[in-house]
C-alpha cells in the first residue's frame, strides 16, 4: 500500500529488494534468517552445567569417560558412571 505521504511502505520496499534478488541470494538471506533464529534457542553453558551430576572419580569402578565434540569445533571431556 501507499502511506498518506506517498511513499512505499516498508513492505513494498523489502519486496522490491526480494523480488530483484537471485535464488541464491534469496536462499543466503533465508539460511542467515534461520541461523539467528536457533541461536537464541541454545542453552547457556550455565544451564546445561547445572543439569549434570558430579563426576565420578578417575578410576572408580563404572566411570567412562566421554568426549563431546561442540558445534564451535571445541571438545569438551566428561566422566559418567556407565549406569547414567
Amino acid at each position: 500500500g501507499m502511506r498518506l505521504d506517498g511513499r512505499p511502505t516498508s513492505s513494498d520496499t523489502n519486496s522490491a529488494v526480494v523480488d530483484a534478488m537471485s535464488e541464491e541470494e534469496m536462499m543466503q538471506m533465508a539460511i542467515a534468517a534461520s541461523m539467528n533464529s536457533l541461536d537464541d534457542k541454545k542453552p547457556t553453558a550455565t544451564k546445561a552445567a547445572a543439569e549434570l551430576k558430579p563426576e565420578p572419580a578417575i578410576g572408580e569402578d563404572g566411570a567412562v569417560r566421554i568426549q563431546f565434540r561442540l558445534p564451535d569445533g571445541n571438545r569438551a571431556v566428561r566422566r559418567f558412571l556407565d549406569i547414567e
